[in-house]
């Protein structure tokens, strides 16, 4: 009962801070998010945007509009299936911009669990959140 308790105030929190915080994809710059993307230590490491193609982590291309955990050839972590199987969510701007900024506690929120996301990196500026996204939604 206490996890649940702790878990909705998380997403209550959670949901209160991307509210005040976010600048939306449509205010984000997609030639900048593709720049933030290929940059060092960012999501090319783990992510490609060529279609069907897997790396450590799924293809981002046509991320936007795809239910979760459907990307092809993609074997996902225990947690991950776990949050999808539960709220069989689709990523739009908004669940991208919360995943971003911190993905585990993102998916902890949305599952009602405490769960760690396999994806480590955070992007705490919102405005790099909102061009990553803006480029994200180009890969179609």
């Amino acid at each position: 009962m206490i996890l649940r308790v702790k878990a909705f105030a998380l997403a209550a929190g959670l949901t209160a801070a991307m509210s005040a915080g976010t600048a939306s994809a449509a205010d984000g710059n997609a030639e900048n998010g593709k720049k933030l993307f290929n940059s060092t230590g960012q999501c090319k490491i783990c992510h490609s945007v060529e279609p069907n193609q897997k790396r450590v982590g799924p293809s981002l291309f046509g991320i936007v509009g795809r239910a979760c955990g459907t990307a092809a050839k993609q074997v996902f972590s225990s947690n991950y299936k776990a949050a999808c199987e539960k709220t069989k969510f689709v990523w739009d701007e908004k669940s991208l911009d919360g995943y971003l900024e911190d993905p585990s506690a993102w998916i902890s929120a949305i599952s009602g669990d405490k769960k760690r996301s396999p994806m480590t990196r955070e992007t705490k500026k919102p405005q790099d959140r909102a061009d990553i996204i803006a480029y994200l939604k180009t890969l179609k």
